[in-house]
This record gives structure tokens, C-alpha cells and sequence, in this order.
């Protein structure tokens, strides 16, 4: 990630010489939009890689209670993300629910703490 970050400070950086360049000569250099616009691109897919770099990120791991109830959701079709959510809210392991609920979902952080919130509220706790 420390190589992306920077990489594309690098590139903003040639893109600023450039167009210092090009101001300077005037514009005379008729390559100079076409650098520009491949430096541009690059910063973009710079942005892009970080962005998901930065989504990938490992989970940390899951204790012994919620590694059973995540192979659950992924053998029994009959057990619910929600009774998985309900049984780790039972045994007090509010982060538990939230890191199970992020793997099988892809949810982001907030979105994961906000439904294991619901259910929480609904088993009355």
C-alpha cells in the first residue's frame, strides 16, 4: 500500500512538471496533452488500486465460538446469517457477530455493526 501511496505521488508530481512545462513553452509541443493525458490516467489507476487495496483488508480472526457458527452458515442452508448474528449476540460476542456478519456479506464496518444493531434490538438486549 506504502508503494501505491507513493507511486501516485510521483505521478501528481509529473503531472504538475508537465504542465509547468507546457505553460512555459507555450503550448508549442503538441505531444504535451497526450503525456498529460496518460499521466492523468495513471494517477487515476493509482487511486483505484489504493481504493482497493484498502477494501481488502484481512479480517482479524474469529474466536472458536464464531468460526463454528460462520461453517454453519456455509453447510446448513437452514441456518439463517440471522440466527448466527442472534446465537454470537446470546454468548455476548457483539464484535463476533459483527466480524461474521462483514465475512459472509462483504459489508463494510458500519453497515455490519448497524444490522447486527438491529437484531440486537430486536432480541430485546
Amino acid at each position: 500500500m506504502r508503494v501505491l501511496v507513493i507511486s501516485l505521488l510521483l505521478v501528481l508530481f509529473f503531472i504538475g512538471l508537465s504542465i509547468g512545462l507546457w505553460v512555459q513553452t507555450g503550448g508549442a509541443n503538441p505531444l504535451m496533452p497526450l503525456l498529460l493525458l496518460t499521466e492523468v490516467t495513471l494517477a487515476l489507476a493509482l487511486v483505484f488500486l489504493l481504493v482497493l487495496a484498502r477494501s481488502q483488508r484481512a479480517l482479524p480472526p474469529l474466536s472458536p465460538e464464531a468460526e463454528v457458527i460462520r461453517h454453519r452458515l456455509s453447510t446448513e442452508p437452514d441456518y439463517s446469517l440471522r440466527a448466527g448474528v442472534a446465537d454470537l449476540l446470546r454468548l455476548d460476542q457483539k464484535l463476533e457477530a459483527i466480524l461474521v456478519y462483514r465475512q459472509v456479506t462483504g459489508a463494510g464496518p458500519g453497515q455490519a455493526r448497524e444490522a447486527v444493531e438491529i437484531i440486537e434490538r430486536e432480541l430485546g438486549r
